[in-house]
């Protein structure tokens, strides 16, 4: 234990205040505020094992979503446009409010720790990550996977799949609790082998009451939150067809216990229904208004929220019979969170249902 000479002289005097205000013992107001300190401090890395969860075992693409290539359509400036996450429920806020913090230069495995003892401290159960370059795009849910590609990043350079001097922007973004989320940015090029830029923020309904539970999570990533919460607007929309819109399949994604005699599909990679329906486009520019990227006035300079041409959609219900529907879309919600780096940042929420006659969901 620290004794009194172990420390400035002016923490020594602070201390004695402050155990004279609380009528402690001075060791017990050292231990405090050493307890209350390391809250800035990140904790040790989770073994293997552990942060993946109880249930740790090595996952494959019919038991979750593992990393999925998300086509997009050519942009006339790469370096603007959007970034896409498809998180499978939309931001419900009364009082949006959005703080956070940034570093400069982070090895990547600092920030590949980071995610690994966020598993271990607060829900990630649902989350979405996108990996954005001029050249493709790539998004994926689970932190295990998102992790693994942040560890092999660079094996994609030696193998070509990116040009090394492209420098590209990721997202993930991860739901905490009811209404609170985690956004994390950042930068990427291979020619350097790090992260020129990691941005943490947090999205909570209302000011916080206590900032030391986002405090804590971001020091795992070696951030600390230097700006002030601010309320934000959230611009959202929601578009549905006006007749049944019969969805082009890409890929089915089932859960992790479906066979291929018991198929258990619960979502779907789809051509993106925007690029699709030209119809339903034109709904979302009309809702969208002129102020928001993607509208009529800014669509000659890049195709905005069809640049995706893949989507990824979870099914309102599991769907036991693939083979013997085909699937629809119910609605496509869309919200601009934040900006990075001269990109708008939505997440996209497009429901799909399968048709069988009578089923009361249909019908709704």
């Amino acid at each position: 234990m620290g004794t009194k000479m172990d420390l400035p002289e002016t923490a020594v005097k602070q201390l004695e205040e402050y155990a004279k205000v609380e009528k402690i013992p001075f060791e017990i107001a050292y231990l405090r505020v050493l307890s209350e300190s390391l809250i800035s401090l990140p904790y040790p890395v989770p073994e293997e094992g552990v942060w993946q969860g109880v249930d740790a075992r090595p996952r494959s693409s019919n038991s979750q979503l593992d990393l999925q290539q998300l086509n997009t359509g050519p942009t006339e400036n790469p370096d603007r446009g959007i970034i896409c996450t498809f998180l499978t429920s939309y931001f419900g806020f009364d009082q949006p409010v959005k703080f956070g913090g940034e570093r400069r230069e982070v090895d990547i495995q600092l920030v590949a720790d980071g995610l690994k003892r966020l598993s271990t401290m607060a829900n990630t159960d649902e989350n979405w990550f996108t990996f954005q370059y001029p050249s493709g795009s790539w998004g994926g849910i689970g932190i295990e996977n998102f992790v693994t590609c942040l560890e092999t990043f660079e094996e994609r350079f030696d193998r070509g799949d990116l040009d090394d001097t492209e420098y590209g922007r990721v997202v993930f973004v991860n739901r905490l609790y009811q209404e609170d989320y985690m956004l994390l940015y950042l930068t990427l090029c291979g020619e350097y082998g790090n992260i020129p830029r990691c941005r943490l923020e947090f999205l909570t309904s209302g000011y916080p009451v206590d900032p030391r539970r986002y405090q804590e999570l971001a020091a795992q990533f070696g951030c600390r939150l230097r700006e002030n919460a601010k309320t934000v607007t959230i611009d959202e929309f929601e578009i549905r067809p006006d007749e049944p819109l019969s969805l082009e399949v890409r890929d089915h994604h089932h859960t992790r216990r479906s066979s291929p005699d018991s198929p258990k599909v619960i979502g779907l990679t789809i051509r993106n229904p925007l690029e699709q329906s030209e119809r339903l486009y034109e709904k979302l520019l009309a809702e969208a208004g002129p102020d928001i990227p993607g509208s009529k006035s800014n669509r000659g300079q890049s195709r905005q929220l069809d640049a995706y041409d893949d989507v990824y959609t979870r099914l309102l219900r599991t769907d036991f019979a693939p083979e013997k529907h085909e699937y629809h879309l119910k609605s496509i919600n869309v919200q601009r969170l934040s900006g990075f780096e001269q990109h708008s940042f939505w997440n996209m929420v497009v429901r799909t249902d399968y048709h069988e006659e009578g089923h009361p969901r249909w019908a709704s």
